[in-house]
């Protein structure tokens, strides 16, 4: 629901264009990806990402698992393109641009969140009172969100998402270092970012 407050006065002109101001009650939500002829930005943030504290990662067979170690790889890399009112389109580094994370035809506690190859795969996004987000897709008159429960990703159509831990989504930044490693019999230099440490 947008809503915002109009300038008091008296309407003297009927039609024309109203610039409206909005601002969203949760900043740095982490949609900075850009996608183009295929392939992520050069600049694309990665992300692990939770939910219960555990982390996400692409299981090989389609799927998303939950795990309690973190792990640097590309199946547990994710990113986001989108707005908040547009919806969200999720990546998995893996799997790359031609599949975002999505299910067509999600079940209450039964479906499994997929991979599909599905341009129009949208989620929304509501605040968690956990501190991070919700995700959900609108599906036959239910929100459907992502939900954590022993192991695989799966749907839950219950507004209690959004106040459980189950369904708190949560971002890590992944950074890039670039060491560049020069070794002689009598000493190793290494190069960070240009300066010799």
């Amino acid at each position: 629901m947008l809503s915002f407050e109009l300038p008091e006065g008296e309407v003297t002109e009927a039609g024309g264009t109203f610039n409206v101001t909005v601002s969203f009650k949760k900043n740095g939500f982490p949609a900075t990806t850009a996608i183009s002829n295929g392939q992520f930005a050069s600049d694309t943030q990665w992300y692990l990402t939770t939910l219960r504290g555990k982390y996400l990662r692409y299981n090989g067979t389609n799927a998303l698992n939950s795990y309690a170690g973190k792990e640097y790889s590309e199946a547990a890399f994710f990113t986001v393109t989108g707005n908040p009112v547009e919806g969200y389109k999720l990546y998995n580094k893996a799997i790359g641009t031609s599949k975002v994370i999505y299910s067509n035809t999600p079940n209450n506690l039964s479906s499994e969140v997929a991979l599909e190859a599905n341009p129009n795969g949208t989620w929304y996004v509501a605040d968690n009172s956990n501190g991070g987000f919700s995700f959900y897709i609108p599906y036959n008159g239910s929100k459907f969100y992502f939900h954590e429960k022993d192991g695989p990703i799966k749907y839950w159509s219950d507004d209690k998402s959004k106040t459980d831990a189950g369904s708190n989504f949560m971002f890590e930044p992944v950074y890039d270092y670039t060491l560049d490693i020069s070794y002689a019999p009598s000493a190793v230099e290494v190069t960070y970012n240009g300066n010799t440490i």
